[in-house]
């Protein structure tokens, strides 16, 4: 009888064994029960949640990084169109004085620019370029109104 019960208890003790055994470990300490739970698993798997989480970081500060530059350009711009604009809005009344006291040919020629700055002004976002090469049409109307003005 005695040898049965260390007979019952080895078997049963070898089941427990096994059956402790036999199970995975786990670094998730809701996973994994008593025996399941593993700290270096649990150690990797914290380092994965730190390193996810410095990435996370690293491409936060990027990105407002790059929100403040594109805050920036976005200023720069909108000076940039004020000043185009305040500059169309000068050539508009030169032009506009060189319509009504140049000749015939010369408010023509005055008109045609004085459409082509209006054309601009009222783009929302000016060309420089063309904005340059009607400043040169006005300058040029100008001289030819002061060498008919000189003529006369």
């Amino acid at each position: 009888m005695k040898n049965q019960i260390l007979l019952h208890r080895g078997a049963l003790l070898a089941t427990v064994a096994l059956v402790v055994s036999g199970c995975a470990t786990t670094g998730d300490p809701n996973q994994g029960g008593l025996f399941g739970w593993s700290a270096g698993k649990a150690d990797t798997r914290s380092a994965a949640y730190r390193a996810q989480f410095q990435q996370a970081n690293s491409q936060l500060e990027s990105e407002e990084s790059e929100s403040i530059r594109l805050k920036r350009q976005q200023k720069k711009l909108a000076s940039s169109i004020d000043s185009a604009n305040a500059e169309l809005s000068q050539m508009l009344m030169d032009v506009r004085g060189i319509e009504k006291s140049g000749g015939t040919q010369l408010a023509s020629k005055a008109a045609s620019v004085r459409a082509r700055i209006e054309e601009t002004k009222d783009a929302s976002n000016p060309d420089e370029q063309k904005i340059h090469a009607l400043r040169r049409e006005v300058d040029s109307l100008r001289e030819e109104m002061r060498l008919l003005q000189q003529r006369q």
